[in-house]
């Protein structure tokens, strides 16, 4: 309830086990004892895994099966290595906010996550793959860190602090793969590959760019500063929702 959040809230995980009536604290647990509050920028939950996943800042990636006991996961995207990211609170452990996505119907799980460096600048760490558990493979970012658009405005993770997100719909055997941040980008991933196949000719392998907010006028009518999606599968159509700063938007083509 908003009238429980005081100045002593602690930042973290939380469950229900009530429909959202109460909540209570989770600490997650590194190295046999549990971490100081922190912010968890993401959860989801891999119902084909049958676990939680949740991004925690400055820790990585951690996972429960029932969202009461939470452990860091055995593997983590390259960057987020227990050398870089201790089981004590640490600024140098490269997640300062990740964004979690998982194919419906598959344990197929995604990641993009920023850090913060010493000049508080956003550093994109890269969008990351896991399937069936695996290690995590770094997806291609050809055409979503330089998108094209005057100075490379609004390209790639720019204000990932505050806005970033990543949605992967399912597309037959292939994957639909949503980012955003300041802009929305698109990226078709077939046969588990890494890098995207070719959407349009004139942009070969590559995501596409699909709302300039800042680079061209004709065509841009999306807001920028892009905060949630979801999807809806009606006749083997994804009917997409995205929220961002302007409002609530749908697509009923994907």
């Amino acid at each position: 309830n908003e009238g429980d959040l005081t100045s002593n809230t602690k930042r973290g995980l939380y469950l229900s086990t009530d429909n959202g009536i109460s909540w209570t604290y989770q600490a997650p647990n590194d190295g046999g004892s549990a971490i100081s509050p922190i912010s968890a920028t993401d959860v989801v939950y891999d119902a084909a895994a049958g676990k939680f996943i949740a991004a925690i800042r400055y820790h990585g990636l951690y996972i429960s099966t029932n969202g009461a006991n939470w452990t860091r996961m055995a593997n983590q995207p390259t960057p987020l290595s227990v050398a870089n990211c201790p089981a004590v609170t640490s600024s140098t452990c490269p997640i300062y906010r990740g964004q979690l996505s998982v194919v419906k119907g598959r344990d197929e799980v995604y990641l993009w996550f920023v850090s913060i460096d010493q000049f508080n600048n956003v550093v994109d760490e890269g969008i990351w793959r896991s399937l069936n558990g695996a290690p995590w493979t770094p997806i291609d970012e050809t055409g979503l860190t330089n998108c094209g658009d005057p100075g490379n405005n609004g390209c790639g993770a720019e204000q990932g602090y505050y806005n970033l997100e990543i949605t992967a719909v399912p597309d037959g055997q292939a994957t639909a793969l949503f980012a955003g941040a300041v802009n929305l980008f698109r990226c078709e991933l077939l046969s588990n590959g890494s890098r995207c196949s070719t959407l349009d000719t004139n942009f070969p392998n590559q995501w596409i760019h699909l709302t300039h907010v800042y680079g061209c006028s004709s065509i841009a009518g999306v807001h920028p500063d892009q905060h949630g999606f979801d999807y809806l599968l009606v006749g083997g159509k994804a009917i997409m929702y995205f929220g961002n700063d302007g409002g609530i938007y749908r697509t009923l083509d994907g």
